[in-house]
């Protein structure tokens, strides 16, 4: 029995992928023993839902075209033509900017989950050049997020319960992170002492990020701030190592079973807390939208200040800053926070 979906169909099941592709799925989703993760395995199951419906679309579209063929490896298939093609479909079918945005995302994710050493990232290359509607989202001054992880930090040191102490403390350091770098939910669960957490040669603490751990996919790498030093050092020699319970590996995060504290943990830790603190429910990217508003307020001459400090596109970067001025923008950036805590202290006390 033909068990191909009907023509017209829009989004193929993995069930009517080829043979192929629904090997190579199983196998880039296969969480393996942990010790080799896979790119799927950080990312949030909504990231890999929306990358199994871009591909599935894809197929549909190739396969209502003639230029389906079930027999080579999905990589194969991927040409410039074909992407122009997809394209085209999308708009065909009254796809707006937003959504073509996303598909061609949810495409690139798909197949670096089907074949990983590939490099697809020219898929998504030209996207820069399709505008998209920005929706109006609410930005907290980076300044209030960070004082909230100092907060947590310094009330998780006077709670009496050993277990409350440890993920406070962790939860309030994962917040100072966010509020002052905003990384990637995907980059942040991917820490790991002695790879993107290192000791620095002045001593203090180097965040890098490697290109699978960044949606530009090119490197990252900046100094911790030095507010945040000291916490830094005391979770990894006290809570982190009394989370671990005995266990031994080198996540950054450790949940309270003593394990990796993945994606949706943390993305968890951040709805959960957002809500009690402030009212409103919000995850990890709202620390991306401030820190963007933020960093407009702290240096308005400056355009490409939150470029910088978020690391969202090279060419951004190139345009507006050489590594002295991103050095530089760390810097100011990180000096309008702290000048704000310092008067907020001394308005308290």
């Amino acid at each position: 029995m033909d068990m191909s979906p009907a023509p017209d169909r829009l989004v193929w099941p993995v069930a009517a992928w080829p043979e192929i592709d629904q090997r190579l799925w199983r196998s880039g989703l296969d969480p393996g023993d942990g010790l080799d993760p896979t790119y799927a395995a950080d990312l949030a199951q909504s990231t890999i839902t929306n990358a199994r419906k871009g591909y599935g679309r894809w197929l549909a579209v190739l396969a209502a075209a003639g230029e389906l063929d079930p027999a080579v490896p999905p990589a194969t298939r991927v040409t410039l033509a074909r992407a122009k093609l997809y394209a085209k479909a999308l708009r065909a079918h009254g796809n707006s900017n937003n959504s073509i945005h996303a598909r061609f995302w949810g495409l690139r994710s798909a197949l670096r989950v089907l074949q990983p050493d590939e490099d697809f990232g020219w898929l998504t290359g030209w996207l820069g050049r399709l505008p998209i509607t920005l929706r109006d989202v609410e930005a907290f001054d980076s300044r209030v997020l960070a004082a909230w992880g100092h907060q947590l930090m310094q009330s998780a040191l006077a709670h009496p319960r050993p277990m409350v102490r440890q993920t406070r403390y962790r939860n309030g350091l994962m917040i100072a992170i966010l509020a002052a770098r905003a990384p990637r939910l995907r980059a942040l669960a991917a820490m790991r002492l002695g790879r993107q957490v290192t000791r620095g040669a002045d001593g203090g603490w180097l965040l890098s990020f490697k290109p699978q751990d960044v949606k530009t996919e090119r490197p990252v790498e900046y100094d911790a701030p030095e507010s945040l030093l000291a916490s830094i050092d005391r979770y990894v020699a006290i809570e982190r190592q009394e989370l671990l319970q005995g266990r031994q590996h080198d996540w950054l995060w450790v949940n309270r079973n003593g394990e990796k504290l993945g994606i949706r943990g943390i993305e968890g830790v951040i709805r959960r807390g957002s809500g009690e603190q402030f009212g409103r429910i919000f995850g990890p990217h709202r620390f991306r939208h401030s820190l963007a508003t933020t960093a407009a307020y702290a240096d308005p001459s400056n355009p490409g200040l939150a470029a910088s400090v978020l690391a969202i596109s090279e060419e951004v970067n190139a345009a507006h800053y050489n590594q002295a001025r991103k050095d530089d923008a760390m810097r100011r950036f990180q000096t309008h926070i702290q000048n704000e805590r310092a008067r907020t202290a001394r308005r308290v006390r």
